[in-house]
């Protein structure tokens, strides 16, 4: 993805239409390498984010709520200390490199007014964020580097800012025809759009290659290939790319292919994605915040949620494989009768069989065909004790058929509680889901508490279900998770709201409030169903069949594990899951 020079200069625009004079009101670190600002300015709060993750660098507004640490790191303190209360009074992208540079004017200790300047360096693995005082001196950085990483660079308290190197390329901002055709054609031999990247700053792949598209070349033309009115062709695409830049005339565009993955974004429309879907927003930084949301956020939460994936996977494996030598050792078991058919067979014919003999044949008196039967013998016993053998075989696999049953009962439980778990991490959409699911893990016995360290608080980790509102102005809650479950079903409902969940596979609990016990209309009723189908294993599916009943007669057995119940006096509509319903109805 491009967060490229274009991208950040369009922001940089943004920022300074609202933010020059706001307010620094409160400042977060939630991840290691991640900054919200919230800022007040003309009326209106607004939520920056700085990200110097070296896979996802970028700097937008963002209505993301993210779970902030108890204790805030050391970072995240300096900031607060000679930030919050100060106005932004400058905001730039010098060099059109991907540098963000805010001035914000404050009063330091001694009440005097000084400026601070907050750098984001928004380069990839290099990524820093960088506190400087009025003098050029660095308080502090996201990332430390020291000396035995960077000699030419230190990135430390006390140390002077030095400035990333300079990119030996143009700045695009100031390009002119001459030069702009002069600087592509000292590399003849590489392709065009590799050449306008090698020589001006801040231009991606994406948008170089799009200066071609829309020069109507090939994206394999070399630069050697062109003549002299296919130059003039190259460098109006150029110019015309940065005079609508500076001009302000931006059509922030992210493309995606048919299955909603992203694919690509820009400052413009991308003529090379002709074929994918193109949705338009009105501001950078809204396209950036979907991207985040959609995109990045979804990363994040499934490299945090791995090691969970994959201990639940592991445990459903083992279990699975449990359950089908449980079910060999029962149709075993039932099949005890053979045994003492053997044994009771043996000791009628005692006076035929001699010890020493490895078998003998018989008429089978239990077999409605008297048909012969062979049994086998133990060659070192006496007849009477190999009858006692057999007797005692059959006396031994029909007493474990109880305990084989019960066993399965309990591992049945536990592979559906399993498989709810893995619905409940498939869902995710915050680090709090996914620390509710450890808790829920390490409660139950299945994963080892961490070693004690900062985290949040039980009351913190108490995620509230999804909330909707149904088409008739019901409220429908969706937990989460196994442990929303249980607390929506069991703490939050009422007896009279209505309960649905898809029949017999893993799925959230699903709740209609019917605080007036009125009658609740059909399309609330199909809409409850659409979403418990939805938030199921049957996603994907069609004609999910849901059940659904009052409160009143839904009960958890003693003992049972989180989001585990029983239900009766139910109902069941045949739904099927529908995105754009559940977007529709959704209100957090």
């Amino acid at each position: 993805m491009a967060f490229d020079g274009l991208v950040l200069y369009t922001f940089v625009e943004e920022m300074k239409e609202k933010l020059i004079t706001a307010r620094v009101d409160k400042i977060y670190q939630p991840d290691p390498y991640l900054i919200t600002i919230t800022l007040r300015g003309r009326g209106k709060n607004l939520n920056l984010l700085l990200s110097a993750d070296p896979q996802y660098a970028m700097a937008h507004f963002t209505n993301e709520k993210f779970i902030n640490p108890p204790h805030p790191p050391a970072f995240c303190m300096l900031l607060r200390k000679y930030l919050i209360g100060g106005r932004i009074i400058e905001i730039d992208q010098p060099g059109f490199e991907r540098i963000l540079t805010i001035t914000i004017q404050n009063r330091n200790e001694d009440g005097k007014i000084v400026k601070y300047r907050l750098i984001a360096e928004l380069m990839g693995r290099h990524s820093n964020i960088i506190l400087l005082s009025e003098d050029n001196t660095i308080l502090d950085g996201i990332k430390r580097i020291p000396s035995s990483i960077s000699r030419h660079r230190e990135v430390l308290p006390g140390r002077p800012y030095i400035a990333p190197p300079a990119q030996d390329k143009a700045n695009p901002l100031m390009a002119e025809e001459s030069s702009f055709k002069a600087l592509i054609q000292l590399e003849p031999d590489v392709k065009l759009f590799k050449a306008i990247m090698n020589n001006y700053r801040g231009i991606s792949p994406l948008i170089a290659k799009e200066m071609v598209i829309r020069a109507d070349f090939e994206l394999n033309v070399r630069v050697k290939d062109l003549n002299p009115a296919d130059l003039d062709q190259i460098w109006h695409s150029f110019n015309r790319f940065f005079t609508d830049l500076k001009e302000g005339n931006t059509s922030p565009t992210l493309i995606e292919d048919k299955s909603g993955n992203i694919v690509a974004y820009s400052c413009f429309p991308l003529k090379q994605y002709q074929k994918m879907v193109e949705k338009s927003f009105p501001t950078m930084s809204q396209l950036l915040d979907y991207y985040f949301e959609n995109k990045i956020k979804k990363q994040r939460l499934n490299q945090l949620s791995s090691d969970l994936k994959r201990t639940i996977d592991n445990l459903l494996k083992k279990d699975l494989k449990k359950y089908d030598k449980l079910i060999d050792q029962l149709n075993k078991a039932q099949n005890a009768d053979d045994y003492r058919i053997k044994g009771e067979l043996i000791t009628a014919n005692m006076h035929q069989i001699k010890k020493g003999m490895k078998e003998f044949t018989s008429i089978n008196y239990y077999d409605p065909e008297l048909k012969e039967i062979t049994i086998e013998l133990d060659p070192a016993l006496s007849p009477q004790s190999n009858a006692q053998k057999y007797f005692k075989r059959y006396n031994k696999l029909k007493n474990s058929i109880k305990y084989i049953k019960k066993e399965l009962a309990s591992l049945k439980d536990e592979i559906e509680y399993l498989k709810n778990v893995e619905l409940s991490l498939e869902q995710i959409e915050s680090k709090l889901d996914l620390e509710e699911i450890r808790e829920e893990l390490i409660e139950e016995g299945y994963i080892k508490k961490p070693p004690k360290k900062a985290t949040p608080n039980q009351h913190q980790l108490k995620n509230k279900p999804m909330k909707f509102k149904s088409s008739d102005g019901f409220d429908i809650l969706v937990g989460r998770n196994n442990r929303q479950n249980d607390r929506l079903t069991k703490k939050i409902a009422s007896r009279e709201d209505l309960w649905f969940h898809v029949k017999e596979i893993p799925g959230s609990h699903v709740v209609i409030r019917n605080h007036d016990r009125r009658d609740i209309p059909e399309r609330t009723l199909l809409e409850a169903a659409t979403l418990a189908a939805y938030f199921s294993k049957a996603r994907e599916s069609t004609n999910v069949p849901v059940d659904y009943t009052q409160i009143k007669y839904v009960n958890k057995p003693k003992g049972a594990k989180p989001g585990m119940v029983f239900y009766e006096n139910y109902k069941t509509i045949i739904v099927n899951p529908d995105e754009k319903l559940v977007e529709k109805l959704r209100i957090t």
